[in-house]
């Protein structure tokens, strides 16, 4: 199920770009919808990048799992 929520989210911002990147003249029959879509997939390829990145930038003792002590008394 977030598999599937991702992926449309995925293919929601691509759309997005798409249509930020084609100008008006682009609807009126050019032929440069080859430099849109490069726009596009450079742009998705950073968008994909910002989080490895993040990721990159943590400790690597903050990948283990640690244990909660146990309460003591009300047991929840």
């Amino acid at each position: 199920m977030v598999m599937q929520l991702l992926i449309s989210l995925g293919v929601t911002i691509a759309d997005i770009l798409f249509g930020l990147f084609v100008p008006a003249h682009t609807l009126d029959g050019s032929t440069d919808m080859h430099a849109v879509f490069i726009a596009t997939y450079l742009c998705m390829a950073l968008v994909i990048a910002l989080p490895a990145l993040v990721f990159s930038r943590l400790l690597a003792d903050s990948g283990q799992n640690s244990t909660l002590a146990q309460r003591n008394g009300d047991g929840s």
